[in-house]
């Protein structure tokens, strides 16, 4: 019996066999459904296989459009060329002209020999031609280029003329002549009457002359400078200057309205216009029209005044 006892005893206390399948049973546990978030490394890197995507697609482009665009010019440039080659220089039109002066386009087609000349305008020798301009005293740099198709660009920087003269060519006719800032002497073309009025004479012995034009005047960089700071200090006396003396060279005589002769050094040039200048002044206040001679050469100035 007390086995029996013994063995409903164990049966008793033995963990009842489970009736659902244990495989399954781990699924009604509830599971968690938050996705794993991706690290910065891997956002990096996908930004920049999408940028390099994006510059590999940008660089064909850009390639096919340089390539379009080459042919597109080659083809327009040829197409000029030919143009060109075939077209004459004929009118003003065919000519793009600028200067600081006073030349016009019809002087420089006669100039250059071009009016009425069946010529193709890309055999034209452009040193040639700027040879040929810069050879008229009037011009003192000359700018040429061609514009497709069949165009000639010329821009020109002309001499300022400060004097005027009158000479006699071989033939002993009068010619009037105008003269520089570098002092080169050349025939004017044109200038303005009242202009060409207001300069003062220049009064020399003799002006060299070739069958390239005319010389420079000599000693001349001294003569300018004269001019150029009277005419910024004193304006008003120095548009009574009427004639201008090479003749005593190094010196410089002046003969205005107001002066008969007035000598200059070949130094201290704005220093003397001025002393001029109140000389001028104060022989008015004295009551006399006008000095016959002053000499600036000298330390204490010798002054000889007209009757009054």
């Amino acid at each position: 019996m007390l086995g029996e006892d013994f063995i409903n005893f164990c049966l008793r206390i033995m963990p009842k066999k489970k009736t659902e399948d244990t495989e399954n049973s781990w699924r009604k546990i509830p599971q968690s459904r938050t996705r794993r978030k991706s690290s910065p490394l891997a956002r990096k890197r996908s930004l920049r296989t999408l940028y390099l995507s994006s510059l590999a697609l940008l660089g064909i482009a850009a390639v096919f459009v340089l390539a379009a665009g080459g042919w597109l010019l080659l083809r327009e440039a040829t197409r000029s060329l030919s143009q060109g080659l075939q077209s004459p220089v004929l009118e003003d039109e065919k000519v793009l002209f600028q200067t600081d002066g006073y030349l016009t386009v019809e002087w420089l087609l006669e100039e250059l020999a071009l009016t009425g000349a069946h010529q193709p305008i890309f055999s034209l020798s452009l040193t040639e031609l700027r040879e040929r301009l810069e050879s008229n005293g009037q011009v003192d740099k000359a700018i040429l280029a061609v514009l497709p198709p069949d165009r000639l660009a010329v821009r020109l920087q002309e001499r300022k003329p400060v004097l005027r003269m009158v000479a006699r060519n071989s033939d002993g006719e009068r010619m009037r002549l105008l003269v520089g800032q570098d002092g080169l002497v050349y025939e004017g073309y044109g200038y303005p009457l009242p202009l060409l009025r207001s300069l003062p004479h220049v009064d020399i012995d003799r002006v060299s002359h070739s069958d390239h034009g005319f010389g420079q005047l000599p000693g001349f960089p001294q003569v300018a400078e004269l001019l150029r700071i009277a005419e910024e200090e004193t304006p008003e006396m120095y548009r009574t200057w009427r004639v201008v003396s090479l003749r005593q060279l190094p010196k410089i005589v002046v003969q205005s309205d107001n002066v008969g002769q007035a000598i200059f050094p070949d130094r201290d040039f704005e220093e003397n216009v001025l002393r001029l200048r109140d000389l001028v002044r104060g022989t008015r206040r004295e009551g006399y029209d006008r000095l016959e001679m002053v000499d600036l050469s000298l330390e204490h100035v010798p002054m000889r005044p007209s009757s009054r």
